[in-house]
C-alpha cells in the first residue's frame, strides 16, 4: 500500500480528533487511575488550531485514496533551564497510526519527516514520552533509534 506522509491542513482535523479517541482510549485502558475515561485532550476545533502555529508541526498519513490514518504532532521547544546548555529540541507530542494500517512502516515514515522538521529547525535532538504499559510503542521508539534519556518513576500511594 502506498502513502503519502504531508503537513496536516485544513479538512484533516476531524479525522485526527476521531483518531485521539482513539489513543486516548488506549491510555485510559493501561492506566485508568491516571486518565480518565471520555474526551481526548483535544477537539477537532484544538486541533485545527496547531495547524498554523509552526512552532507545532502536525503531520499526517494519507493513504492514495484521501484517508489520513495516522498523525504525529510535534512541538518545537527552545531549552528554558538555566542548568542546561543552550538547546532546541523537537518533541513528539502523539503519535498515531490506525490499527488496520499498522506495521506498513506508516509510523516510521511520520517519524523520519519529523526528523527532517527537526534538522530544519537546528534541533540537537528529538524527544517523547513512552508509557510504559505500552510495549509496543516502545519497541517501535527502539527500532527507529530512540534510547532512554531519562526515567520517570513512581511509587503509588493509593489503588484508585
Amino acid at each position: 500500500m502506498s502513502f503519502l506522509i504531508r503537513p496536516a491542513r485544513a479538512g484533516d482535523e476531524n479525522a485526527i480528533a476521531e483518531q485521539l479517541v482513539k489513543i486516548h482510549d488506549l491510555h485510559a485502558q493501561g492506566r485508568p487511575d491516571l486518565f480518565a475515561g471520555g474526551a481526548p485532550k483535544c477537539d477537532a476545533a484544538k486541533v485545527r488550531a496547531l495547524f498554523d502555529d509552526p512552532q507545532t508541526p502536525v503531520l499526517v498519513a494519507e493513504t492514495e485514496e484521501g484517508r489520513v490514518v495516522g498523525y504525529l504532532f510535534a512541538v518545537i521547544r527552545k531549552n528554558q533551564n538555566p542548568v542546561f546548555s543552550d538547546f532546541t529540541s523537537l518533541y513528539i507530542d502523539d503519535l498515531f497510526v490506525e490499527k488496520a494500517y499498522r506495521r506498513q512502516s506508516i509510523a516510521a515514515a511520520l517519524m523520519k519527516e519529523a526528523e527532517a522538521l527537526a534538522a530544519r529547525a537546528g534541533c540537537l535532538n528529538i524527544t517523547l514520552n513512552v508509557w510504559q504499559f505500552n510495549e509496543g510503542a516502545m519497541a517501535f521508539y527502539r527500532s527507529v533509534g530512540f534510547l532512554p534519556q531519562r526515567t520517570i518513576m513512581e511509587k503509588k500511594l493509593r489503588q484508585d
